[in-house]
């Protein structure tokens, strides 16, 4: 590993200071020793390139792995955790480059330029996931009107759809969006709108099962275990070992013996 690390940095340092993945690579190594600040300062040098969303999206993880964490050495409770300041310091950054590129991305489909598919790719991405971070904080307007704001015209608004459709799934007292008719609604439009011409893919296999285990999720929340077990079936379909619908089949079919 050191040697491996030692190429990356001659590769810096000799051939290309901006060389993408030299730098991933090297954060990656820095995460897995826990020196976040280290990892945070490659990825942040990606987003100086010509090339920056990777490194943005490693940046922002990188955030989200240092705050579960710190929770993890308290049980998971904010309430309990001396670092309480160093979470909301952490969630604070996280919100500053979420706001900060979101602006960018939009700013840059908005110019004269021509406005490549990927861009509108990449702010579906990034805004979906600010949109998230901010449910998660239970900023659940915040989280809608950022949805709300995505163009469902731009590629992969399957996203929005099932980010939409988990602020609609999430109960809490304070989400006065939540409602479990709305979400199974929305789920489904999220599952309709997944592009068919990479049907055969990996990545679109993900995507039809982060919408479908929501979805039957949902459905046994509500009560409907024959619509839960026929998603899980679906999910099943295109992964026979996939754990979680694995697991609710035998809760529904406990709950019906």
């Amino acid at each position: 590993e050191s040697f491996t690390e030692a190429v990356y940095v001659h590769i810096l340092q000799n051939v290309n200071s901006f060389d993408v993945p030299s730098l991933l690579a090297l954060g990656r190594a820095a995460q897995k020793r826990k020196e976040y600040a280290e990892a945070r300062a490659y990825y942040t040098r990606i987003t100086e390139g010509e090339e920056p969303f990777n490194g943005l999206t490693a940046l922002l993880a990188c955030y989200e792995e240092e705050i579960k964490n710190i929770l993890s050495s308290s049980g998971g409770s904010y309430s309990r955790n001396p670092q309480l300041k160093k979470v909301r310091e952490l969630n604070s950054y996280q919100a500053s480059v979420y706001e900060k590129w979101s602006r960018i991305l939009e700013d840059r489909i908005n110019s004269n330029e021509a406005t490549s598919e990927q861009n509108k790719k990449e702010y579906v991405a990034l805004l979906t996931g600010y949109a998230r971070f901010e449910r998660s904080r239970g900023n659940y307007e915040r989280a809608y009107r950022l949805l709300e704001h995505i163009p469902r015209t731009y590629p992969e608004a399957y996203r929005v759809y099932t980010e939409e459709a988990m602020l609609y799934q999430f109960r809490s007292y304070k989400n006065r969006y939540h409602s479990l008719e709305k979400a199974v609604e929305t789920f489904k439009k999220a599952y309709s709108v997944v592009p068919e011409e990479n049907s055969n893919s990996s990545g679109c296999s993900k995507s039809k099962k982060s919408i479908l285990m929501p979805l039957a999720n949902t459905y046994f929340q509500l009560g409907q275990l024959e619509e839960a077990s026929d998603v899980c079936d679906s999910v099943l379909r295109i992964d026979a070992k996939e754990r979680r619908a694995i697991e609710l089949k035998n809760r529904i079919l406990k709950l019906a013996s």
